[in-house]
């Protein structure tokens, strides 16, 4: 049987076994295995362990469970609620500012916890009853707290710019600068949407009521700065250290998770259950990662084994059209799998394939090209009909908010994040100039 057909049996199998609902972690493995063996026989039983260990063995991945710790630790400290009171009385007076305030909320809040969805949860459950209470529009609201949430996808320190730096062996420090750069793209699309949209219709997002505003003196408002010097102490001791070349991202990430803890104790939040939650949770969800990039590693190592990476190396160099078709038919395809495939999934089934095309074949800076993955990765936890997002924000939102009404709510950003992935994609500083300043 030639390669061609082998690959289409692989990865037409690998769709129909998701469909069925399996986890992808054990349909990935499971598949490596089968095909590795029917390519190579016996051997393949001891060709795709050794490839897994050294996948495994990585360093990087000592990131993922302790930023997601720091992120749990940040999120029980209480460090948002008082980012949402700084927010409400600087930006309430202006039109659309409590919306904008929340996107740029979301945004401080995504440099802390790297975790797209993060910040869904307790804007869902703090802002949003507060601005559907003023009256405020539903679906500008909604749709604020979810695009604002996945800009942690986007921002460093990013978890899922950890997993692609680790399966593409790109450096994550020059991701993580150009993450900010990108992101601030992104959060400068939402917010300046907000503001048109309340310029036009200030009863969209209307400003906070006159005396509510004098009910509060400057004085009060520059004493409520204070609420922000721990999320900037936590935001300078992870990227400050990877920045200034003194930490590794895995470094990095233990030290952010001893200025969370100092947080949570500073604000006396933290007890012996708060701490065992927040590990159990590092624990969870470190582990279905892990086991999600063995299944990915061994499906990878039998695709190229068999001559995928090559083939389809080949084939895009034999159509001999513009590179950028090439490149706008990878982010359709990825925008289609996260539309119903999980964004980590994605990473590792996707990355060492396309990036390696992007790089090689296609001749883009491996750094622009992994930015422009992240943005595509970023729309699929907003994309109808299984974004995350769209299901955080419905757990926590008040009665009268329908799955309808977040559907409609999530479409123009949706718009916004694809106008951010065609400006980097079309002006490449945008991703690769503040990597070239600071980590030369």
């Amino acid at each position: 049987m030639s390669v061609e057909y082998i690959l289409l049996l692989m990865c037409g199998s690998l769709l129909v076994l998701l469909i069925t609902g399996l986890p992808i972690a054990f349909v990935l493995g499971f598949l490596g295995i089968v095909f590795g063996y029917f390519f190579w026989g016996p051997h393949a039983i001891f060709l795709i362990p050794a490839n897994v260990w050294g996948t495994m063995k990585s360093f990087v991945l000592l990131a993922v469970p302790l930023f997601v710790l720091m992120a749990s630790l940040l999120q029980k400290s209480g460090i948002i609620e008082d980012l949402y009171n700084v927010m409400h009385h600087w930006f309430g007076p202006l039109r659309g500012g409590l919306t904008m305030g929340t996107v740029a909320i979301c945004t401080v809040a995504g440099a802390m916890t790297g975790i797209a969805g993060a910040e869904v949860v307790p804007m869902g459950m703090i802002a949003l009853p507060e601005m559907l209470k003023r009256k405020f529009s539903k679906t500008l609201t909604i749709g604020a707290i979810m695009a604002g949430g996945t800009l942690g996808q986007l921002i460093p320190p990013s978890l899922l710019m950890i997993l692609y730096g680790a399966m593409t062996g790109d450096s994550i420090g020059k991701l993580f600068a150009g993450g900010i750069t990108c992101g601030l793209v992104l959060s400068g699309l939402y917010i300046t949407y907000i503001a048109i949209r309340a310029g036009i219709n200030p009863s969209l997002a209307p400003p906070l009521p006159r005396e509510e505003r004098a009910a509060v003196s400057w004085g009060q408002r520059f004493l409520m700065l204070r609420g922000i010097i721990l999320p900037i102490f936590v935001i300078l001791l992870v990227l400050g250290s990877i920045f200034a070349g003194i930490a590794t991202p895995t470094e990095a990430a233990a030290c952010g998770v001893a200025g969370a803890f100092i947080s949570a104790v500073v604000r006396r939040r933290m007890n012996v259950r708060t701490f065992v939650d927040c590990a159990w949770d590092s624990l969870r969800i470190g582990v279905m990662c892990m086991w999600i990039v063995m299944g990915a590693t061994i499906f990878g190592a039998t695709f190229n084994g068999i001559g995928g990476y090559a083939y389809i190396s080949d084939f895009i160099t034999g159509l001999e059209v513009n590179r950028w078709i090439v490149l706008a038919i990878m982010q359709l395809i990825l925008f289609l799998m996260g539309c119903i495939l999980d964004p980590t999934a994605i990473v590792l089934i996707c990355a060492p394939i396309f990036a390696p095309l992007a790089r090689d074949v296609l001749g883009f800076d491996p750094i622009h090209y992994g930015l422009i993955f992240m943005i595509n990765m970023q729309m699929s936890y907003l994309t109808p009909p299984f974004g995350y997002c769209l299901y955080y924000i419905k757990g926590v939102a008040p009665r009268g908010v329908e799955m309808d009404d977040i559907y409609v709510a999530a479409l123009p950003f949706i718009g916004l994040q694809a106008t951010g992935l065609v400006l980097v994609a079309a002006f490449a500083p945008l991703a690769i100039w503040l990597p070239g300043i600071l980590m030369k």
